[in-house]
């Protein structure tokens, strides 16, 4: 089981996190994310906004290089491209939130470490690796965390096919209450939705 109390004593940083999360619904952020895939050599850069409310409800809006929304109610997640052109149409899909492995990366951002089965070690004031238990966290092998006081600064995947995620935050916010509309989605007109 993952040592929380051992690791907020190692880390003050931590600590300020995982307390303060506990007193908020949820977190807002603004994102950029690096992903270096190591099979084809091609590094990935993806940036726009995040909301998370505690405890599985999440949405992922992509703004740059390509728009792309992902919205989960914690039972389902809604994935939407927009169309190309005026004359294509809009790509959705419907599935699942539990077939999708972002829950570790979801828990990570929420603060909720007791959540997390794995082992910890302090890398300094303002960050920790975590390394999870096999087959609790996706395809995640570790994971580095750190920390600018109380708020997240960046996350670090390292996946176990030898890629490498990034997530750099800023303006980073707890949110004491978040509206549930907010995790919920309708696909606009002219859009093919596929459910898997």
């Amino acid at each position: 089981m993952f040592a929380l109390a051992m690791a907020l004593e190692l880390a003050p940083d931590f600590k300020k996190f995982a307390e303060e999360s506990k007193k908020n619904q949820g977190i807002s952020a603004k994102f950029e994310q690096t992903t270096d895939i190591r099979a084809t050599k091609v590094q990935k850069k993806e940036s726009g906004q995040i909301w998370i409310k505690r405890p599985d409800q999440y949405r992922w809006e992509t703004q740059k290089p390509d728009v792309a929304v992902f919205v989960s109610d914690g039972k389902t997640l809604k994935n939407y491209t927009p169309p190309f052109d005026d004359d294509d149409v809009g790509q959705g899909t419907v599935r699942s939130a539990k077939s999708v492995q972002t829950q570790f990366l979801q828990t990570l951002l929420m603060g909720d470490f007791d959540r997390i089965e794995g082992k910890v070690k302090d890398l300094g004031a303002h960050r920790v690796e975590i390394t999870p238990v096999e087959g609790k966290a996706g395809d995640v092998a570790r994971a580095e965390v750190e920390f600018d006081g109380p708020a997240l600064k960046a996350i670090i995947l390292d996946h176990k096919s030898g890629n490498k995620t990034r997530l750099d935050l800023r303006d980073f916010q707890f949110v004491k209450v978040m509206e549930s509309k907010l995790f919920q989605y309708e696909f606009p007109k002219k859009t093919k939705v596929s459910k898997e």
